[in-house]
């Protein structure tokens, strides 16, 4: 039920809910987690980061650790969640990972990518995500789409048409490649051109 409430956008019920769920189990780090994103949701950062001490004396794995710098994001502490971020990606490198590493650590990259975006890094930012494409080459041509974006938001628009020429070279079917070379024709001020592209899709 309390699961049901948070769908149904009722936080303060959820949140009560969940909490009485975690007084019959102190020890489950996902009923606690969800504790956190509630009172994150809620703006009480004070009472997330009690929750997050919480869960660090049960379990302090990688998962907590990513918590941990999503909610120093949300406090505004950029640069601290940027350094957490890389520490818990060099601390968790390896040579293989399992499927469910390979997806926690997608989750974590991206993470990163859109912390360096905001924070105006947008090399940093590219360089996070071309590594989620190393980790799962199936996602290439989506991680592409976030590349060329990265590099519009940054206003590299030369850039962001070598890298949408490429893309678009290599997967030629995919719409939104299609329509992110259209973006960046226009930006560079060949509006007609980008125009003509999105009217053939």
């Amino acid at each position: 039920w309390a699961i049901d409430l948070y769908k149904a956008g009722r936080a303060d019920e959820a949140l009560s809910a969940f909490q009485e769920l975690a007084n019959q189990d102190p020890k489950s780090v996902p009923l606690q987690l969800q504790i956190m994103e509630l009172q994150e949701r809620k703006h009480d950062f004070a009472a997330a980061e009690k929750t997050l001490a919480k869960v660090r004396t049960v379990e302090n794995s990688a998962e907590v650790k990513y918590a941990g710098v999503v909610l120093l994001r949300l406090e505004g502490k950029s640069p601290e969640a940027i350094a957490a971020v890389q520490a818990l990606l060099n601390e968790t490198k390896k040579e293989t990972y399992s499927k469910d590493e390979t997806d926690q650590r997608k989750t974590i990259l991206l993470g990163l990518a859109g912390m360096q975006e905001e924070a105006g890094k947008t090399q940093e930012a590219v360089s996070a995500l071309r590594q989620i494409s190393d980790l799962d080459p199936s996602l290439t041509s989506k991680v592409e789409a976030q590349i060329i974006a990265a590099l519009r938001n940054g206003k590299d628009y030369k850039a962001a048409r070598q890298e949408a020429d490429s893309a678009l070279k290599k997967f030629p079917t995919e719409r939104v490649l299609s329509l992110r070379h259209a973006e960046v024709i226009a930006d560079l001020g060949q509006t007609d051109a980008g125009i003509n592209e999105l009217k053939a899709l």
